[in-house]
Parts: C-alpha cells; structure tokens; sequence
C-alpha cells in the first residue's frame, strides 16, 4: 500500500502533459506525498484497470486535469465519480488548465477547482489541502509560502510550455493550427434511417473515443458525430461543410467506422482523405460493403488500410487490443 498516495486522473494528451507537470512539481513543496499518474505508475505486465481501481482506493487526495477539450469525457467523469465515493470528505480537486470555473458543466462544475495559472493563493489552498488530506505537519503555512514563491515560476513555466491544438471558429479560421498527429473519426449519421440505428451509432462512438483519448497518443481528435443521437441534433449543411471539411483539412490520420452500406458523406471524406494522402483507416464488416473502387484500396493505395470486424458489439476493445497497430502504416 502507498503512503500519502495523490491521484493525478487525466483523459487525452493536453490533460496528461498537465498531470505530468504536476506529477513532478508537488513533491518539491510536500516531499511526504506521492503523486500517482496512470502512464507512468502501472508497471509492465500490471492489469491497468486493477491498479487503477486500487489506487483510486489509496488515494488522500485527488487532482483531475481539465483542460477545455476533456471536460465532458466519460473516463475522466468515470474517475471523478469514484475517486468522490471513495473520498467522503470532498477531497477530490479538479485543475482547470486554461479554462474558467464559469467554462465547466456537468458533474465536475460539482467540486472546489483550482485555476492553474490564476494566482499563488489558489495553488497554496491546493497544496494546505494536500497536506491536511494526508495528515502531515509539514510544511508548515509559512514554509510553504516561501516554497511557493521559490518554485511558482517553475510550475507556470512548464504549464506555459504545453502546447494543444485548439477547435476553430465557424468561420473557417484556423487558430495556430498544427496538423501533425490530429485525428478526424468519421462515421454515417444522416445515411441511417432511423433514430434507433442512429443512437445506437452514437453509443459505439462514445466508447471508441473514451478509448482513444486514452490509450492512443494523439495530440486532438475531432469527431463531428459525437453527441449525434437523433437527426435533431445535426449541424445545418453550412456549418457542416466549413467547420467539420476544415478539421478534416487539418487532419494528418483519417479513422471511419463504416458500419453497413449507406449512403452518406463519410463516402466523400474518404475520397477526400485519398486524395490528400492522408492515413486512412477503415473499419468494415465486410468491405464488400464498400463501393467497388474501394474494396480493394488497400492494396493498392499506400497510407489506407481496411479492417474486417464481424462483431461490433465490443469494437472499443478491439482498438484497445490493436493499438499498436491500427494507425501503423507502411507503404506498399
């Protein structure tokens, strides 16, 4: 069992960076205390789940990492859950990175936050909480302010130094755009006909996502299906095309989930993908369901792979499973 254990929970890369810096820069202010994140944490050949669960278990204090893009995940929300059962006294904190208390939904606008890069006193009450969660005499108030003013600049340093690929305007404009290791996961939505279909779609994205936001290494993804239960809740034609082709534009890995043969716009951003060169990958059930010209692609198109799943019932653990191959491409 691990003395004085502090849960640094994190869901997608900017988050993780986040928990990283925090993993490093805490116990030079409270060295009695150890920070746990999940990546660096597990040994090899741990179940990671398990020692997730028991550590969750151990923790005195939790710090989950919010940035504006990880706030609605289902892992991280999952985490805050069960870290608040197993801590009754509240002491479960989550980091805003470049978000404002007034930015949060859901159940985490629930908690007492922390403003990373607001001002010292909001890191002093996270750290006196630290302390007092793990029942240490020090460092004392006055010892910790003298800490603070030593080692702050570290810290804001190293937050400043994180870099993400922030979401662009409807209009078109792209705001530091990086294309290097971005994802856009495509799948029909309009082409299915009915709502049943459609929400039962959207179940499956919701998993393969939670999946690769945390087990793949990709700096953003982008997803326009997400959150798509109903043909309500579609996007106007015109904001179709400018926000989600931009995305795709700025794409350097493509990923669409072609579940039954449909006629739907995924079949153009595949065309579009091809064209660009960029990585493409193809989930099918058979890719006899894809149209002809595409059937046999991969053989004959570097950067495109397709791969049959029969069973989509457990897809989210497939791309667990295949992780470190799905997006491995080489050329033919």
């Amino acid at each position: 069992m691990k003395k004085n254990l502090i849960f640094l929970s994190w869901s997608g890369k900017t988050s993780h960076r986040v928990a990283l810096v925090l993993r490093n820069w805490i116990p030079k202010l409270i060295q009695d205390v150890e920070p746990f994140v999940s990546s660096e944490d597990i040994s090899k050949g741990n179940i990671w789940n398990r020692d997730i669960f028991d550590s969750i278990k151990e923790t005195k204090y939790s710090i989950i990492c919010v940035t504006k893009h990880n706030q609605n995940s289902k892992w991280l929300n999952f985490e805050a859950g069960a870290l608040n059962k197993y801590e009754q006294n509240g002491k479960v904190c989550p980091f805003l990175f470049r978000v404002e208390n007034s930015d949060l939904s859901g159940p985490l606008e629930l908690f007492q936050t922390t403003v990373g890069e607001k001002n010292t006193e909001e890191i002093k009450k996270m750290l006196i909480a630290i302390r007092d969660a793990c029942n240490l005499n020090k460092p004392s108030d006055q010892l910790l302010d003298e800490l603070i003013v030593k080692f702050y600049d570290d810290l804001i340093r190293d937050l400043n130094n994180i870099t993400e690929i922030p979401l662009e305007d409807l209009s078109g404009r792209a705001i530091d755009t990086k294309d290097d290791n971005t994802l856009f996961v495509s799948s029909p939505m309009a082409g299915f006909n009915s709502n049943e279909k459609l929400k039962k779609n959207a179940v499956l994205i919701d998993k393969i996502l939670d999946v690769l936001e945390n087990e793949y290494s990709f700096d953003f993804i982008s997803c326009p299906s997400k959150n798509i239960e109903s043909s309500d809740d579609f996007n106007d034609k015109e904001v179709a095309i400018v926000s989600d082709l931009k995305k795709l534009q700025r794409a350097e890995y493509f990923l669409c989930l072609f579940p039954e043969p449909v006629l739907s716009s995924v079949l153009v951003e595949i065309g579009y993908s091809i064209s660009k060169g960029k990585k493409c990958v193809i989930i099918v059930k058979d890719r006899l369901n894809l149209p002809f010209i595409l059937q046999e692609a991969d053989k004959r198109v570097n950067n495109f792979k397709i791969y049959e799943v029969k069973d989509w019932s457990n897809l989210d653990e497939y791309f667990l499973k295949k992780k470190d191959s799905v997006f491995r491409f080489e050329r033919i």
